[in-house]
């Protein structure tokens, strides 16, 4: 589809015509179908990767992923395995946002003895954004799970990252397994 325009709620209620007239335009129509449809994006990795650490710097959890899995309506992975919004070809008016929701789930465990601790983060644009999620690691796989809301500006296209930072260590982390859900919806 070309020439579509994404909108909001209040925009698609001001474009609703009652017909009277029997002009409603087709492409005013698909201008609505598209606005009201959620954008999703789901990510999964089931074959066990490493992160490697780098003391007190974020690190890329997606940018590791050997072989991720995507299924979408509207996301794309970039060439660092981020996601971004893909709306082929709709028109996005500056400052068109979006409710979205993050989700992301993954079993981890330290490489190395001893305890360390890691923290956890979803990243809009390379910005931390939401709770951190602060853990002490061992040898034992622990499940991480990672939640995010927020608006999202669809017309800035942020890529959404999830990163993890070693606090004063620089053992390695393995994932056993993966998964990443976005949920993006008219507001």
């Amino acid at each position: 589809m070309a020439g579509e325009t994404l909108l909001t709620f209040d925009e698609m209620l001001a474009a609703l015509p009652d017909n009277s007239s029997q002009l409603i335009s087709p492409l005013d129509m698909r201008d609505i179908v598209i606005a009201l449809s959620n954008d999703i994006g789901f990510v999964s990795e089931e074959n066990p990767f490493t992160i490697p650490i780098v003391s007190g710097v974020p690190v890329s959890i997606l940018g590791q992923m050997p072989t991720p899995v995507l299924v979408t309506n509207r996301w794309v992975l970039d060439g660092n395995n981020q996601l971004t919004p893909d709306w082929a070809g709709v028109t996005i008016n500056p400052g068109t946002s979006r409710l979205l929701r993050v989700q992301c789930q993954m079993a981890v465990d330290k490489v190395g003895a001893g305890d360390d601790v890691y923290e956890f983060n979803i990243t809009v644009g390379g910005v931390i954004a939401g709770r951190t999620i602060t853990l002490t690691l061992g040898a034992l796989p622990v499940f991480v799970s990672l939640n995010l809301d927020i608006v999202y500006d669809q017309s800035v296209a942020a890529p959404i990252d999830v990163v993890v930072t070693g606090i004063g260590t620089i053992d390695n982390l393995d994932v056993t397994d993966l998964s990443l859900m976005l949920i993006g919806a008219a507001i």
